[in-house]
């Protein structure tokens, strides 16, 4: 009796333990493919959208106009419009409020100065002739430096010095306020009174008409 009881006990106990603790199974291990993903095609960088237009398009900027060159028998001389400002400041301080024969005739005096050889070597640019020594007083005066002549004489000079259109003959050469010289100044020959102003001949060297600027 007591052998059966043992049986009975192992029995269950080998029921219970197959139960609790299944028997391993064999793994299966299946073949390993690989797989080949093509790359998508490469993305197109997007197209810029067009700028917005202006209502208009702003004009260019003019360029200032060349100055033409002066010819004469054998040389040329180029004057900017620095050179034809100070002339006109010359013209402007020693006939103020005199009109425009008056300006002209100063701008002339000043232009047959540069045109003749014997105020210089052939020809003479308008600084040179402006600040010669002891010629224009008004270079002196505080104020000409500064001063801004009106437009309407700026204009005076770039049409004599820039077109050769002088208001008086090539010869005169110098003038003189009436007031403080006499008609026969210096023993010059005098040419006329203008603005209050006596206006002489003078020496012109081999000074020649210039000649017109070709097209």
């Amino acid at each position: 009796m007591k052998r059966c009881f043992l049986y009975l006990l192992l029995a269950l106990l080998t029921f219970f333990c197959g139960c609790a603790f299944p028997p391993a199974l064999d793994l299966v291990y299946l073949p390993v493919f690989e797989v080949v993903v093509d790359s998508p095609p490469p993305t197109p960088p997007p197209t810029p959208l067009p700028l917005p237009t202006p209502d208009h398009t702003p004009e260019p900027s003019p360029e200032p106009a060349a100055v033409p060159a002066l010819h004469t028998y054998a040389n040329a001389v180029r004057v900017t419009e620095t050179d034809l400002n100070l002339a006109a400041r010359v013209a402007y301080w020693e006939m103020r409020g005199k009109g425009e024969y008056a300006y002209r005739a100063v701008l002339s005096v000043i232009y047959n100065r540069c045109m003749a050889t014997n105020w210089g070597d052939g020809v003479t640019s308008i600084p040179e002739v402006v600040y010669h020594p002891g010629q224009f007083s008004v270079v002196n005066k505080k104020p000409f430096r500064t001063t801004e002549p009106p437009a309407e004489i700026i204009e005076y000079a770039r049409d004599i010095f820039c077109n050769g259109n002088i208001s008086i003959p090539y010869n005169v050469m110098f003038f003189g306020w009436s007031g403080l010289i006499s008609k026969k100044w210096g023993g010059r020959r005098m040419y006329k009174e203008i603005g209050g102003d006596y206006f002489f001949y003078g020496p012109t060297g081999d000074y020649r008409p210039p000649e017109k600027p070709k097209p």
